[in-house]
């Protein structure tokens, strides 16, 4: 995870907290109309932010995503040159062992 990530993921659990509060006030008796506006509106900021976060994040795991996805294609072709050589070695000594067979036949 990086600096950038592990921050968002820290702010996005503060917000986490603070709505869990905002949620508990939100209910409670005596709460004048104003009051009620305010428990709103910084539900209404805190859920806007938390959504700003939670995108940002996304975009960066799908950006590694695709930065390993890259080096993995990188190496899954390493693997089929060499799967190939290996085969073709396989045939090779198939072939010279034939061959010796029917020389130590004669």
């Amino acid at each position: 995870m990086s600096k950038i990530e592990y921050s968002l993921a820290i702010e996005l659990s503060e917000i986490r907290k603070a709505l869990e509060i905002v949620e508990e006030n939100r209910f409670a008796s005596g709460l004048t109309a104003s009051q009620k506006k305010e428990i709103e509106q910084a539900s209404m900021v805190l859920r806007n932010r938390e959504r700003e976060i939670i995108s940002q994040i996304g975009k960066e795991i799908a950006e590694s995503i695709k930065a390993y996805g890259s080096q993995l294609e990188i190496l899954a072709k390493n693997i089929r040159a060499r799967t190939k050589k290996m085969g073709r070695t396989t045939q090779s000594l198939y072939k010279v062992k034939k061959a010796l067979l029917l020389v130590s036949k004669l």
